[in-house]
């Protein structure tokens, strides 16, 4: 039973008071909500007012913090395992600093919690500058009860886009994110940089050595097989006849919900799939998708409110399809459409002459609608209102008094 309800503009007022970038959550999944959130974020109180005037239906969501590469920008150290501060603490012989932290299960976990952190010239340089992506370590001796070695911690914000839940954030148990130390972003320490580093580089190459086991198994069962034994172990459900082991079913269904989800498949669609799929090549698939927590999992992955749907529109635009539309069984990898494509498909709907405040009035509420971020009061989102117009054939004429009409080019 929930015991309180998010309110995202109580919860992300004093967010972005403290400067940082926030984004919808969904309260029940922890995940983004936004198509483009790693490029939109709410800067300002009279954001996050306006962004829930025009899309009532998140004002019950909760507050993801956003971070994303880049020196003096914010990036989160998540810590999920219990003794893991710890052990940072006892490898390295330091401590970790002081500064703005917010326990993610402070009644009930309270080993569980986020340091924030300002990035440096060194950790932006030693991460990979602008190749570098969010870090994520588990535990290779251990596995949880779907399977899965358990996250160590995360780094998040220090690649392309990551979030953490926010302080204030009610989680569907009722236990709400408690920031404990409210004190500045302390910069992120050289000397956790290069431990973070080595630590990743540890877990990768355990996980390489992990992924290439499992393969020469599967390999080796593969070879001593013929296909026809094969089916008939998969019709008795032995593990020599399957693809994937049945630890992995968890990855192998993210995996291909999202390519399904390229293809244009809708959810339910995909969750037909991902059925069948994971009875066909999964060990242990065909008893997993009859459990109530492979239903919920599999429901969840299908119908997740990030997957980014594709379509066909671009068919006979594909370079690949000039090479090789005379053979059979051509396979195209088709993208879903950009905010950029779904402007100019917007800007193509409008009049042949519109105010410029109307078109942005009609940007912002079809843009929302199909969870793009957009702010007209947000720079970066102009300049690209600015290469939509020009590609939709739209000039600017200036009416006087600060006001101007968009009118179609002959």
């Amino acid at each position: 039973m929930i015991e309180k309800k998010a309110n995202f503009v109580e919860i992300a007022g004093p967010l972005v008071r403290r400067g940082f970038r926030v984004t919808p959550v969904h309260p029940e999944s922890k995940m983004g909500v936004m198509r483009n959130w790693q490029n939109w974020q709410l800067t300002s109180e009279a954001e996050v007012i306006d962004f829930i005037r025009r899309c009532p239906r998140y004002a019950h969501y909760n507050v993801g913090v956003v971070g994303k590469r880049g020196i003096g920008r914010l990036c989160i150290l998540d810590l999920d395992a219990n003794g893991e501060r710890e052990r940072i603490e006892r490898e390295t012989g330091k401590e970790l600093p002081p500064g703005y932290r917010v326990l993610s299960r402070p009644d009930t976990k309270l080993w569980k919690a986020h340091h924030y952190f300002l990035q440096t010239e060194y950790s932006f340089k030693s991460f990979g500058k602008f190749d570098s992506k969010n870090i994520s370590v588990h535990d290779l001796t251990s596995v949880d009860d779907r399977g899965l070695h358990p996250v160590l911690f995360d780094v998040k914000g220090i690649g392309g886009g990551g979030f953490v839940v926010g302080a204030g954030s009610v989680r569907d148990n009722g236990e709400v994110y408690r920031c404990v130390d409210d004190g500045p972003v302390p910069d992120l320490p050289d000397w956790l940089v290069d431990w973070l580093i080595a630590d990743n580089r540890k877990y990768r190459a355990g996980c390489a050595q992990e992924r290439r086991a499992k393969h020469a198994a599967i390999a080796a069962a593969r070879k001593q097989l013929t296909p026809q034994q094969r089916a008939e172990m998969r019709r008795k459900n032995l593990p020599a006849g399957f693809d994937v082991m049945e630890s992995d079913i968890y990855s192998f269904l993210r995996k291909n919900a999202g390519d399904l989800a390229y293809r244009g498949l809708d959810p339910e669609a995909i969750e037909f799939a991902l059925i069948n799929l994971t009875k066909k090549f999964c060990v242990g698939g065909a008893a997993y998708v009859e459990t109530e927590a492979g239903k919920e999992r599999i429901h969840k992955t299908a119908f997740d409110p990030t997957l980014k749907f594709g379509d066909h529109e671009f068919f006979y635009l594909s370079k690949e399809l000039d090479d090789y539309s005379s053979q059979d069984g051509l396979v195209l990898s088709v993208p879903g459409p950009s905010r950029h494509q779904a402007m100019i498909k917007i800007m193509k709907s409008f009049p042949n002459s519109i105010s410029s405040d109307e078109a942005y009035s009609r940007l912002e509420d079809e843009l929302l609608s199909a969870d793009f971020g957009f702010s007209r009061m947000q720079e970066n989102d102009r300049v690209a209102v600015d290469k939509a117009r020009k590609a939709a054939g739209f000039e600017v004429k200036s009416l006087g008094n600060g006001q101007f009409l968009w009118k179609r080019s002959s």
